[in-house]
């Protein structure tokens, strides 16, 4: 059996407790949010004990593993006490909204040797893990690519703030960066971003980019991030809220991570459905909750690690000057 404890009992939460609760190796034995009445009522619906303090999670003996699910500011205080008090964890995405930041629970993970992973979905939905077997099979070698991701609005709240959420970057940015690094299999060298306010107050940090990618072999792309997508995308676990297309000598290739792909060969135009699936399965998050389960007991997954999830927040950081600059700029892997 698996003891998990959840910090924040928000939506993203509840996404991953609906997915590990099918696992009968699972158990949910205490939450925390700084909403007390938020967390009892996480408790009441999927078990354990709400804590009124997250001290209780971390000094509790039984709890083998801890979900992150809070504001991207309180990452780092969360998962270096987790670890430090024996805990494996599990944190969504971002890992942090700077690298100075990222560097110290690195840190301490090199010290702790606990596991932890980073909640990138869009690695695992079933459309995605098909593209990615597609592009292995026709072996693909990509020239230029173009990629979108376009939720409805959100970023007018602690998302938006400099200090809590991170703006477009870190709440849409790292997700994409994550994903097209993954997809070609190499990482993203230079970066050119411009930002902009869509109906979005002076007050919180800009809700769209546009920008040029150019990876380390070459491959060169552009990328569009804004919150002012449909909602019906969000309503409709099959819109097209995320795409990537890759073009190469073998064929076009689309993607939607939360839906279908068409793909053409020199003599063919396919088109394959993912099917007629659940939000928790369409989405990635079934199989995301499962691997990280395996990865307990020692399997090596796909599941975004540490140092991937650090170098997302890097191409942050350089995405964030290049739009202060207006110039291109080469990101340093430390």
């Amino acid at each position: 059996m698996v003891n998990l404890a959840f910090i924040g009992t928000g939506k993203m939460a509840q996404m991953h407790v609906n997915s590990l609760l099918k696992n009968e190796q699972v158990k949910i034995i205490k939450c925390y949010d700084l909403n007390l009445p938020k967390a009892r009522d996480f408790a009441e619906k999927y078990g354990g004990k709400a804590c009124d303090d997250v001290q209780d999670i971390y000094s509790c003996n039984e709890v083998d593993a801890v979900y992150i699910c809070t504001r991207h500011d309180s990452h780092e205080e969360y998962a270096i006490n987790a670890m430090k008090n024996k805990k494996h964890v599990f944190i969504e995405k971002p890992l942090t909204l700077n690298y100075c930041s990222a560097k110290k629970i690195i840190d301490i993970y090199k010290e702790t040797g606990k596991v932890l992973k980073v909640g990138f979905n869009m690695r695992v939905t079933p459309s995605v893990m098909r593209f990615k077997q597609l592009l292995q099979e026709n072996n693909v070698n990509a020239e230029i690519f173009e990629a979108k991701l376009t939720p409805p609005p959100f970023m007018n709240s602690w998302t938006g703030d400099m200090h809590f959420g991170g703006g477009v970057l870190a709440c849409l940015g790292c997700h994409m960066f994550d994903f097209i690094n993954y997809i070609l299999g190499v990482r993203i060298k230079e970066i050119n971003c411009s930002l902009k306010r869509l109906q979005q107050p002076e007050s919180l940090m800009e809700n769209s980019a546009v920008l040029m990618l150019r990876m380390e072999n070459g491959i060169e792309g552009s990328l569009i991030l804004h919150d002012r997508g449909v909602k019906g995308y969000h309503v409709d676990p099959a819109g097209k809220m995320q795409s990537m297309t890759i073009y190469s000598n073998q064929g076009s290739y689309y993607v939607e991570s939360y839906g279908d792909i068409n793909y053409s060969t020199k003599s063919n135009f396919i088109m394959e459905k993912t099917g007629s699936l659940n939000q928790l399965e369409l989405w990635g998050y079934q199989k995301e909750n499962d691997l990280f389960i395996e990865e307990l007991s020692g399997r090596k997954t796909i599941l975004c690690d540490i140092y991937s999830a650090a170098e997302t927040v890097l191409v942050v950081d350089a995405a964030k000057e290049s739009a202060m600059t207006g110039r291109w700029i080469t990101i340093d892997y430390k």
